[in-house]
C-alpha cells in the first residue's frame, strides 16, 4: 500500500515507539533523523503532521476504518466485520427477492384465475350466468368458486336455486 501511494516518510520503532521521519531529511544517524533527535523535529519532518495521509492514519486509528473504505485499509479484524454484514446484507436480499417472487406467483394465479372467471362469462354455456353470480356472491364465494359454479352448471350438474323478484312474482300470479 505504501509503494502504491508513495507515502513521503519512512518509519522506524525504537524503544516500543513508532517512529516518522520524511524522507527528505538529510541528516540520518542509525535511520533515525539526527536533527529530529536533538530538536524533535526538522522543517521536513514537521510537515509530515499536516499531509492527509498522516492525518487519515491518525483519523482511523481514533475512529476506526470507515467500513466503505478500500479492503486493504482494515485489518484482520476489520475485513472479518465487513464480511459478516456484507454477507447478512446478502442473505436479507436473497430473502426479501424469495418473498417477492411469491407474491408475484400469488398475484399471477389470481390474475388468471380473474381471467378464467372472464373467459367463462363470456361463453354461452351457461344460461343464466347472472343468477348464478348474484348466489356466489350473496354466499361471499370467491373467485375460484364461482368457477367452479361455473363450470358445474355448463356440465349441468348445478343449478341455481334462488329465485328472482320476477320469478317470484310469477309464481305468484300463477298461484
Amino acid at each position: 500500500m505504501h509503494e502504491s501511494l508513495g507515502n513521503p516518510w519512512d518509519y522506524s520503532v525504537s524503544a516500543g515507539k513508532f517512529v516518522l521521519h520524511s524522507r527528505a531529511c538529510r541528516l540520518h544517524l542509525d535511520s533515525i533523523p539526527y536533527q529530529c533527535r536533538q530538536t524533535n523535529q526538522c522543517q521536513s519532518c514537521s510537515t509530515l503532521s499536516e499531509n492527509p495521509n498522516v492525518l487519515g492514519i491518525v483519523n482511523q486509528i481514533h475512529d476506526g476504518v470507515h467500513p466503505s473504505a478500500l479492503f486493504y485499509y482494515h485489518g484482520v479484524g476489520g475485513l472479518i466485520t465487513v464480511l459478516c454484514e456484507k454477507a447478512g446484507n446478502v442473505r436479507a436480499l436473497r430473502l426479501r427477492w424469495l418473498n417477492d417472487a411469491k407474491k408475484l406467483v400469488i398475484r399471477v394465479h389470481a390474475l388468471d384465475m380473474h381471467k378464467q372467471f372472464i373467459m367463462a362469462i363470456g361463453s354461452t354455456k351457461v344460461e343464466h350466468v347472472k343468477k348464478l353470480i348474484k348466489v356466489s356472491i350473496t354466499q361471499n364465494c370467491g373467485v375460484r368458486r364461482c368457477l367452479e359454479l361455473l363450470d358445474k352448471a355448463a356440465q349441468q350438474v348445478y343449478c341455481t336455486q334462488n329465485y328472482t323478484k320476477e320469478d317470484k312474482l310469477c309464481g305468484l300470479l300463477l298461484w
